[in-house]
């Protein structure tokens, strides 16, 4: 008796057999590709909902990362500079005590007040050249540095902000107190002193009382004689 396909139990098998090793074996391919165990919808469809939710979640976790690196690197830079600014005004103070020593010349004068010209140009230089992706938060151009800490599953998205400041205004303050605390200084101690100046010039921040020139301030701060 002659055996057809279509009735060979045997045939059939191990066509049923040969078919499962395939899909087996593009199952195995896929995971190896992907590295997933879930890399579809047909492997599990409540596992691979639950793992698109979380690959959603980390997406949303690496974007805020992306963006607090971004803002720290921008703070980085602002804190240098104002770090920087710091270590020039101590400078600067340095230089405007030491002007009061009675036995300095004209020569030592100037040379003084090029010294502290340029710890003032130094500052402006130091402030604009604070930026980071086009961003300067201590120029007061009147940048913020803006982040996203976080975003959750419904969209919201948590933020942070960080006002800028400004260094040069705050630099011209600082340097300006400087003259003030001399004039202080000078009200005391040229009284007890006077008797060991003579008639040797005394030199002061020009703006000061009785002064000879004033030139502009702070851009530009010059010792004078009194008069």
């Amino acid at each position: 008796m002659a055996f057809s396909v279509n009735t060979n139990a045997g045939a059939f098998l191990a066509l049923q057999s040969l078919s499962s090793t395939n899909r087996e074996l593009a199952t195995t391919q896929d995971r190896i590709s992907t590295g997933l165990e879930v890399a579809s919808v047909r492997d599990d469809s409540a596992t691979f909902l639950i793992a698109q939710n979380q690959r959603s979640d980390l997406a949303g976790i690496n974007a805020a990362r992306s963006s607090l690196d971004r803002a720290s690197s921008t703070l980085d830079v602002g804190v240098n500079a104002a770090e920087a600014v710091s270590d020039l005004l101590i400078s600067a103070r340095e230089i405007a005590v030491s002007v009061q020593d009675t036995g300095l010349d004209q020569a030592s004068v100037d040379s003084l007040n090029r010294d502290f010209s340029a710890l003032v140009s130094q500052i402006d230089s130091i402030v604009g050249q604070a930026e980071f992706n086009g961003v300067n938060i201590v120029d007061g151009g009147g940048q913020n540095v803006d982040a996203i800490t976080g975003v959750n599953r419904a969209g919201d998205i948590s933020r942070i902000s960080v006002a800028g400041v400004d260094l040069r205004t705050n630099s011209t303050t600082a340097t300006s107190t400087l003259i003030p605390l001399i004039w202080e200084l000078w009200t005391i101690w040229v009284p007890s002193m006077g008797h060991l100046m003579n008639n040797r010039p005394f030199w002061l921040p020009c703006g000061m009382p009785g002064m000879i020139r004033m030139p502009s301030f702070p851009t530009s701060m010059a010792f004078c004689r009194l008069m």
